[in-house]
């Protein structure tokens, strides 16, 4: 019933677009405090999760809480699929109007027949995943202009691209 009520919970998500209370936000800051967090998460298989970045602000509008969502759902999929010991970066840059973050694991990576569904409803290779994770992810970034790509790491790995909109 849980995971019943946990599917349903984050199709309703789907449905909603982003509500109106969009504020002005630092990108940079944004991140930092989701690489904290997460960074307990990692040291517990002795990885640790890094960010690279030369800026300390990089302004735009946006719903916090809603993209603290998408970097928490791809840095936990980082973190499973890295071997113990590994780091994952987190590379956060400026673009002409476009912040970019990207996220590099040293996992497996994603073979090509995989990366074409990742994102597809109810598509998942975890036991306990439900398939909704990146595509409500995907759907939060749409809704800032934004993308979301994923991209094999060369010579493992893989490597999640964000751009979104900066002011």
């Amino acid at each position: 019933m849980d995971r019943i009520n946990s599917i349903i919970g984050e199709l309703l998500l789907l449905g909603k677009e982003i509500p109106s209370d969009q504020a002005d936000c630092n990108l940079v800051q944004l991140v930092r405090q989701v690489v904290v967090l997460l960074n307990a998460q990692a040291h517990m298989t002795d990885n640790e999760i890094v960010m690279r970045t030369e800026l300390d602000h990089l302004p735009l509008r946006c719903a916090n809480n809603k993209l603290k969502q998408v970097f928490i759902n791809i840095l936990k999929n980082a973190i499973e699929a890295s071997p113990r010991g590994a780091e994952i970066t987190v590379e956060l840059y400026r673009e002409e109007d476009t912040g970019v973050i990207r996220i590099a694991d040293t996992g497996p990576g994603i073979p090509n027949e995989i990366l074409n569904r990742i994102g597809l409803p109810f598509f998942t290779t975890k036991s306990e995943g439900n398939g909704l994770g990146v595509m409500i992810s995907r759907k939060i970034i749409h809704n800032h202009k934004g993308t979301l790509l994923f991209k094999a790491n060369t010579p493992t790995g893989t490597i999640v691209e964000i751009t979104l909109p900066v002011l």
